[in-house]
């Protein structure tokens, strides 16, 4: 419908969300494509918005890959638009994308504060969504630095949300930090039984995270 009405903008918009499906789902090869192409057409249609957040999603498609150079590159440039924009509440999620980015190269010290700052921006703006996805990524950012008792205090409060939220595939990804956090523990019993809740939805949901999981035991 967009293509016969010739809406740069539009096609764009639809093609970032069909870009971010993909990687959920593990098909990689059609989200670069199509993320690409909402690129170019932000970019003809001259939306700094559209193009930071096409940044961001690719730097996403990025970290589902491990590839965090890459990752760390694109969310830079996100923030940095956002930024310049103004908008407080779509930079904090740039920060975040950047933040997980540093946290898996080891650059934990870099990533702390931003996401602190991050997770001020979303309370401030009643973001309960924004608000749990900064608090999983501070409990990973505690639980890659061994202090796992604050890891475990954020990653709660992210549960309670995704709860409050009904959205059962982040509480999910949550468990999946959890059991991680209870094996460091040295409790492996609870971290499979965590681990086998996050899977089984996993496979509901048919998202990429259940090959993951099910073919690498803790």
């Amino acid at each position: 419908m967009w293509r016969a009405q010739e809406d740069d903008a539009a096609i764009a918009h639809v093609k970032r969300l069909v870009g971010s499906i993909h990687p959920e789902r593990g098909d990689f090869e059609r989200a670069w494509t199509d993320l690409e192409e909402a690129l170019t057409l932000y970019e003809r249609a001259r939306s700094s918005r559209g193009r930071a957040l096409t940044l961001r999603t690719m730097a996403l498609y990025h970290l589902a890959r491990a590839e965090l150079d890459q990752a760390e590159k694109l969310a830079e440039q996100a923030v940095r638009i956002f930024r310049e924009l103004d908008d407080q509440l779509l930079e904090s999620y740039a920060v975040r994308t950047l933040a997980k980015a540093r946290i898996r190269l080891g650059r934990c010290e870099e990533a702390l504060e931003p996401l602190e700052r991050a997770l001020l921006t979303t309370r401030s703006l009643r973001d309960r969504y924004g608000e749990a996805i900064t608090l999983r990524t501070l409990g990973e950012l505690h639980l890659t630095e061994g202090r796992l008792d604050q890891a475990q205090s954020r990653l709660n409060e992210a549960m309670g949300l995704w709860e409050a939220l009904n959205l059962p595939l982040f509480r999910a990804r949550t468990l999946r930090d959890l059991a991680l956090l209870h094996a460091e523990r040295g409790d492996a019993a609870t971290a499979e039984t965590v681990r086998a809740e996050a899977i089984e939805v996993f496979r509901v949901y048919g998202s990429r995270e259940y090959g993951e999981l099910s073919s690498n035991p803790l």
